[in-house]
Formats: C-alpha cells, sequence, structure tokens
C-alpha cells in the first residue's frame, strides 16, 4: 500500500479521501492531486484533514494542510502528525485543539 503508514492508517485515510471526495480506492495513487483530479476545493481538503485528524486522534499544523497537493503529501502530513504525536512532539501552530 505505502510504506511509511500502517495498513490500518493507510485504510482510514483512504476511505475518508473517498467519502469526502467522491473517488475510488483506485483513484487513490499517491500522485493524484486533490484540486485537479478530484476536483477538490480548499473547503473540501480542510474537511479531509478535520476527519483524519479526529479519527486519529491527532494535529495537523495549518501550515502542512495548506501545502496538500496530493494523496501523497497528505499521506506524509499524516505520518509526520503521528510521529509528533507518539513522540510528544509540539503541536502548537495547528489553530486547532
Amino acid at each position: 500500500m505505502n510504506d511509511i503508514l500502517s495498513e490500518s492508517v493507510s485504510r482510514v485515510i483512504d476511505d475518508i479521501v473517498m467519502d469526502q471526495c467522491g473517488v475510488t480506492r483506485e483513484q487513490l495513487t499517491d500522485e493524484a492531486r486533490f484540486t485537479e483530479d478530484f476536483s477538490a476545493d480548499s473547503l473540501t481538503k480542510m474537511d479531509v484533514g478535520m476527519a483524519i485528524e479526529t479519527e486519529l486522534e491527532l494535529a495537523i499544523p495549518d501550515e502542512a494542510l495548506d501545502g496538500i497537493v496530493t494523496v501523497g503529501d497528505l499521506r506524509r502530513a499524516v505520518a509526520r502528525a503521528l510521529d509528533q504525536r507518539d513522540t510528544g512532539g509540539s503541536r502548537s501552530g495547528t489553530g486547532r485543539g
């Protein structure tokens, strides 16, 4: 599936993106672009990020969410947020609790 996240975390991300963007699992490649390929606007991308934060109980910094262009970008942002959560890293700059 992908080598930076566990299969269960990848499944959560995929399920949320499929639900929020109305796409199929086959469309979820690391290169797939939210805006160009999924017609997702900034609000949809924010909804995806917030749903992932809620489901995985983590905080993704706003600047990381703003920089997400592809599904791969999202997976890397989640991996960094999980690493920070699990190692007790700083959660500052998220704008959300």
